[in-house]
């Protein structure tokens, strides 16, 4: 069924005569403060990562090692050595966990922007006519209210298996002069 709407521009759920509340369903949501970090906290030195950076971003993009190779004027054997690399591997790593990161923080933003709303929603239907739908909405209230039944855990734990130990030999990654313009 349709809301009514009134003069004032006020809409009523005919059904049961209840304001109907406008929801807003734009999906701006302030964007995420990124974590703080100092240049000690990076996996390589500065000029380092300037280079990892760079080829980061070129391959992400999609060029391939060719293009890249000649875009910041070094060999493929050399972007095979950045790229083998743990300081490569680990700017990847914090750069991808980086993005997923934002994104999570803004998808929370939303729905912390229009829980609310569904908070509201949710009290609504313990007047619905079906007696399961009541029942489980009052079991979901009480237990995100904190009144939930106390919550059994058996842990076990078997260790096998015995100390390893790996030598791993780190080595720099080439130093790449990249001009800005």
């Amino acid at each position: 069924m349709q809301a009514l709407v009134l003069a004032d521009g006020t809409e009523i759920n005919p059904a049961d005569g209840t304001v109907v509340e406008k929801q807003d369903t734009s999906l701006s949501t302030p964007d995420p403060i990124p974590k703080r970090r100092r240049l000690v906290d990076l996996p390589a030195a500065p000029k380092q990562m300037n280079a990892l950076g760079v080829y980061f971003m070129y391959s992400t993009l999609g060029l391939t090692q060719e293009e890249i190779a000649a875009a910041m004027g070094v060999t493929v054997d050399t972007l095979a050595e950045i790229n083998g690399s743990t300081m490569f591997k680990q700017l990847k790593d914090d750069l991808l966990n980086a993005i997923i990161e934002a994104d999570a923080e803004g998808v929370r933003a939303f729905l912390a922007a229009h829980a609310r709303v569904a908070a509201r929603e949710v009290v609504v239907q313990l007047k619905s006519k079906s007696e399961r739908t009541r029942r489980d909405v009052a079991r979901d209230i009480l237990d995100r209210s904190g009144h939930r039944p106390a919550d059994v855990i058996e842990h076990r734990l078997q260790v096998s298996g015995g100390l390893r130990i790996e030598y791993v030999e780190k080595k720099e990654a080439p130093i790449i002069d990249v001009e800005v313009m």
